[in-house]
């Protein structure tokens, strides 16, 4: 069958509609995705420090936490 000016029009205009929402979420749930994961560090990096300095007898002067950069 074969389609009308106003169709090939319209399925053109789907695609490139689907093309760029997938060209936009793409990158927002990859870069969710590392956001989450660098706040889950800080958070487990502050767990594991409080945890240190509450020790009898320990003192904290300075905390840096440095995530591993891949």
């Amino acid at each position: 069958m074969k389609q009308t000016g106003n169709e090939l029009k319209e399925s053109r205009t789907g695609k490139l509609v689907t093309t760029i929402v997938l060209l936009t979420l793409i990158p927002s749930i990859y870069l969710a995705n590392k956001f989450r994961k660098e706040m889950e560090f800080q958070s487990r990096a502050n767990d594991f420090v409080n945890n240190l300095t509450s020790l009898e007898g320990n003192f904290l002067l300075i905390m840096i936490l440095i995530p591993r950069i891949k």
